[in-house]
């Protein structure tokens, strides 16, 4: 019998070239904001790069992301912040044919309620549906194999006007014994309302107070309720005990951030 495996890709860049039956182009990450009663649409464009028609499954669910690698895909409408059932596309099944590609539109439309404020959002599977897939029960006198099946996943967040309070904490502080440098790794735990996205970075001082200079991380961009895990670099810092403060710069002169007294050896 046939096995299948399923790979989930779930990114945030513009494009994600891979030798697989289907392509999404575009970005992976769309927000838009609107007010309550009020819609807006969009699409997702899906490639086929391969030699035959490919049939594509578009389905919805809730999805939350934490620091320990661990991705929650809930039921749509499950989760307090989901807007999946916002969300209404004109096909949730199409057939791209080989060396095309074709857009499929979707309509978000906000309910009027008041109450709504911050960010809202969930996750469209992007699916090719394969042969085996479609026929699951084989013989068992034929040759077993292996097909792999990529899905894609497109987040789709709806902003509500300017509503919604920020809010980061910075948890499990720790030096990072393992790294090739002293670095410094920590948890950063969207707390707020809205979708946090923004620099990252420390500014490191002796104990005695002495300015010793900037170091910076890698960027977030984090939604309410999810959790991300970064760490930051201080190459060249002698063996000794500092004060550092982390912080988290958002935009809007909303700076988040812990001070913490590490020791290196």
């Amino acid at each position: 019998m046939k096995k299948h495996i399923i790979l989930i890709i779930l990114l945030f860049s513009e494009i994600f070239i891979l030798n697989a039956a289907i392509q999404v182009q575009g970005e992976l990450f769309v927000k838009n904001t609107a007010l309550p009663g009020e819609s807006y649409t969009g699409e997702i464009q899906i490639a086929n790069p391969g030699e035959r028609n490919e049939r594509v499954q578009l389905s919805k669910a809730d999805y939350l992301y934490f620091a320990d690698g661990n991705n929650l895909f809930h039921a749509p409408g499950t989760d307090p912040r989901s807007n999946a059932p916002w969300v209404q596309f004109a096909r949730d099944v199409v057939v791209v044919p080989p060396g095309k590609s074709i857009k499929v539109p979707y309509t978000v439309v906000v309910p009027g309620d008041p109450a709504l404020k911050g960010v809202y959002w969930s996750i469209v599977f992007v699916e090719s549906i394969t042969d085996s897939l479609l026929n699951p029960d084989l013989k068992e006198d034929e040759v077993a194999a292996l097909s792999i099946n990529y899905r894609f996943g497109v987040q789709i967040a709806t902003q509500i006007g300017e509503t919604g309070n920020p809010g980061l904490q910075f948890t499990d502080i720790r030096i990072d014994k393992e790294a090739e440098e002293k670095t410094i790794a920590f948890t950063i735990e969207n707390t707020g309302e809205t979708h946090a996205v923004g620099e990252v970075y420390a500014l490191a001082y002796s104990r005695t107070g002495s300015f010793i200079g900037r170091f910076d991380g890698r960027r977030i961009g984090t939604l309410p309720g999810t959790t991300v895990t970064r760490s930051i670099v201080f190459p060249d810092m002698d063996a000794g005990s500092y004060r550092i403060q982390l912080l988290a710069d958002i935009g809007k002169d909303k700076i988040y951030g812990v001070l913490v007294s590490p020791t290196f050896e």
